[in-house]
C-alpha cells in the first residue's frame, strides 16, 4: 500500500501502478478511490506529499537565483495541490517569502 501511495503522488496511472508491483487493478483502483482502508492510505498519500515536497525543496536550494525560485514555487503549488487529504498544516519556515511578504 505504501508504495501505491509514493506511486500516485508522483503522478504514475493506476494500471502502470498494478503493472509495476503485480497487483490487481481493482485493489488500487479501490485504495485510490477510498473504498478500501481510505483513512490509512490518505495518511499514507500525505506523507509521501511532504516528503516529495522536502527533496523538492532541498533540489532547488543547489540552485539559485530565477531556477531555485521557479523550483520552489512549483513545489509548493505541487503540495497544495493535493493538500485537501491532509487538513493538517505545514509549519511556515520563511523560506518562500519575498521582499512583499507574500509567497
Amino acid at each position: 500500500m505504501d508504495l501505491v501511495a509514493e506511486f500516485h503522488v508522483h503522478r504514475i496511472r493506476p494500471s502502470r501502478i498494478a503493472y509495476r508491483l503485480g497487483i490487481d487493478i481493482a485493489r488500487v483502483e479501490a485504495w485510490l478511490s477510498g473504498e478500501q482502508d481510505s483513512a490509512r492510505f490518505q495518511h499514507l498519500i500525505a506523507v509521501h506529499r511532504r516528503r516529495k515536497y522536502h527533496m523538492q525543496v532541498r533540489k532547488a536550494d543547489r540552485l539559485r537565483g530565477q531556477q531555485a525560485y521557479e523550483l520552489r514555487l512549483a513545489a509548493q503549488q505541487d503540495l497544495h495541490t493535493g493538500q485537501n487529504t491532509d487538513p493538517r498544516p505545514l509549519k511556515d519556515d520563511g523560506r518562500f517569502k519575498t521582499s512583499e511578504g507574500r509567497h
